[in-house]
């Protein structure tokens, strides 16, 4: 007799619940699975990456997610058994995000319906593959209808038919429907800040120092792969979501201390052959206390521009874990040996994870946690605090005089800090030859940055072509208004929306 083996229905349910823990980690898989299709269409010339978008609608009224992408979509004849099969995907972990043919069955466990409609360019079909997620709550409870097995549930929770469609359109639609009202994936805010973290979205044009990452990257080799992700509760009010790094922020809980991005230090790690294994970044600052915004805060590791594990995963690389959350910073994962694990909260821990590890540790992690000892030394001498702070003002009147000014008043502001600088500076007392020098070196690099600032009468709103006299009056008017009673991070989210909105 022939040995028949039978994959018991429960497996979908350790598969669904028992691997998706957090309800939000379905949003990652569907759009991992999203990125992946939209890099095949763009790889089959059916489109250009310029074109390409990923729309997630929560419809708080209705119940119900939607999750749309312009990507190469699924043939009709593959339509059932690629959105049925479990564990059975084409995917390569070298080339795609998502490669387990899991996770498209993520949100299974929360909502009544789950639905996906695609379509294939040069097909006149579209697909729809429905499950009946209430049915299949009821098949999986214990010790009730032990007759089925895992395909026989599949088969009874399923229905697929085909409608006519445009040759012209590829796409995959994701609906989830009867969610849970109480449930955190109809919370849009929430929502949109962990995609935020996770999602392979780009920096935010607020983030002065996303130019010269991405330059440095592309010197290295690495091309950040960055997607337009739009978020929001109606089809006419979406809006795009982009990372939350920030130029300054506030570190320690207690205390509240305002720090600034001063510089980027770019890193790479390297296998015992040499080659590279990851490219990373994390922010010089001036170290003040654990980073308050959690958003930021964290050494992060991604691959494919995914995030893997989370804020903490890569505490342990650190003198002191708690180190970890005074850093911003990414590692971009590039070799395909360091493989994400299932539930994607790290990469599964082979001979090359564990090297790597070794390496973060006795590099990076080590670098990181010297400079933060080494900045809590200078906060205890008053002539080394003066310096750093100094060193940051001219940081920052750099970054701006680069980007061009916000208003009139901001290049005021700007002069009269710098020249406030210079005569703390000028006046403090040095008992070493080397902080004599390190204050002669500041003074300059302090003179410096006046001159130019003084010589720099560019405004952003001069960006603005074909406005009349008049017109750029008033935008001067609005510009010192908003930089009176703003802070920066809000006056340049502001005036960038302004600048773009004429623009058009």
């Amino acid at each position: 007799m022939e040995n028949v083996i039978k994959i018991g229905k429960y497996t979908l349910e350790s598969l669904t619940t028992g691997m998706y823990t957090d309800p939000k980690i379905i949003y990652r898989e569907y759009i991992q699975n999203s990125v992946d299709a939209i890099e095949e269409a763009v790889n089959n010339r059916y489109m250009e990456i310029s074109d390409a978008k990923i729309e997630i609608i929560i419809d708080q009224d209705e119940y119900k997610v939607t999750i749309y992408d312009n990507g190469a979509g699924v043939k009709a004849n593959e339509a059932y058994n690629t959105l049925t099969d479990i564990g059975n995907s084409k995917k390569k972990h070298t080339n795609n995000r998502g490669f387990r043919g899991i996770g498209r069955l993520g949100g299974l466990s929360y909502c009544d319906k789950l639905i996906f409609t695609t379509s294939y360019k040069g097909e006149n079909t579209k697909a729809i593959v429905i499950f009946n997620c209430k049915r299949l709550k009821e098949l999986l409870i214990p010790g009730e209808y032990d007759q089925y097995d895992l395909t026989s549930v599949i088969k009874e929770v399923t229905s697929f038919y085909t409608e006519h469609e445009s040759e012209d359109l590829h796409y995959f639609v994701v609906e989830m429907e009867g969610i849970d009202e109480f449930s955190v994936l109809l919370d849009v805010d929430r929502i949109e800040s962990y995609i935020r973290q996770v999602g392979p979205v780009p920096y935010s044009k607020i983030f002065s120092w996303a130019s010269q990452i991405k330059d440095a990257f592309n010197d290295y080799g690495l091309n950040l792969s960055e997607f337009p992700i739009f978020i929001g509760t109606k089809q006419n009010e979406l809006h795009q979501i982009f990372k939350p790094n920030k130029d300054s922020f506030v570190s320690d809980m207690t205390k509240k201390l305002h720090d600034r991005i001063s510089d980027i230090n770019i890193f790479e790690v390297k296998d015992e052959y040499n080659d590279s294994m990851a490219i990373g970044w994390y922010a010089e600052c001036s170290w003040l206390g654990g980073i308050v915004d959690k958003e930021i805060s964290g050494l992060r590791m991604r691959k494919g521009n995914i995030l893997i594990g989370d804020s903490k995963t890569l505490s342990p690389i650190f003198k002191e874990e708690r180190f970890n959350g005074w850093t911003q910073g990414e590692i971009f994962i590039l070799t395909d040996k360091l493989i994400p694990n299932a539930r994607r909260d790290d990469f599964e821990q082979n001979d090359v994870y564990y090297y790597f590890m070794e390496q973060l540790t006795q590099g990076v992690g080590t670098d990181i946690s010297r400079k933060i000892r080494e900045a809590s030394k200078q906060r205890n001498n008053p002539v080394d605090k003066k310096i750093k702070e100094a060193k940051m003002v001219v940081s920052n009147a750099v970054s701006i005089n680069q980007q061009g000014f916000n208003s009139d008043l901001e290049k005021s502001l700007v002069e009269k800090e710098i020249k406030q600088n210079i005569d703390i500076i000028s006046n403090l007392k040095t008992a070493i030859p080397e902080q004599e020098k390190m204050k002669e070196e500041t003074i300059e690099e302090l003179t410096k940055v006046l001159d130019i600032t003084q010589k720099n009468d560019h405004l952003k709103v001069y960006n603005i072509k074909n406005l009349g006299k008049r017109e750029m009056e008033v935008l001067r008017v609005v510009s010192n208004v908003l930089t009176k009673n703003l802070t920066k991070e809000c006056v340049d989210m502001l005036l960038d929306e302004i600048i773009e909105e004429l623009k058009r």
